[in-house]
């Protein structure tokens, strides 16, 4: 028996094999939203992807950021010492701060 489908797929597209291959879900695509669809998608799928690609860029530079503030951080406490000299200097000083320090 053969699909009815397909008899009116071979018979209105004749002998291309591209065309009478085609799904009959995929014919019905354009007979539900009309002759624009393919646009519609085509113009939903452009416009997800420069979205994409700008939350890509948008990732990356702020990865840039964070890596330059990371390098600044290092920096910091490469330069200055910890604990602070004043904070060296009062817990020397005052035996209530060096019980509080050591806890």
């Amino acid at each position: 028996m053969v699909d009815s489908t397909a008899s009116y797929r071979s018979s209105f597209y004749g002998n291309d094999t591209y065309l009478s291959n085609i799904s009959k879900e995929l014919l019905e695509v354009p007979q539900h939203f009309g002759a624009e669809a393919p646009a519609l998608v085509n113009a939903y799928v452009k416009k997800l992807k420069d979205k994409l690609l700008k939350a890509l860029a948008d990732q990356n530079r702020l990865a840039e950021v964070i890596a330059q503030q990371q390098e600044s951080i290092n920096h910091l406490q490469a330069v200055l010492p910890w604990p602070p000299p004043i904070a060296r200097r009062r817990a020397a000083s005052s035996p209530t701060q060096t019980a509080w320090a050591a806890m």
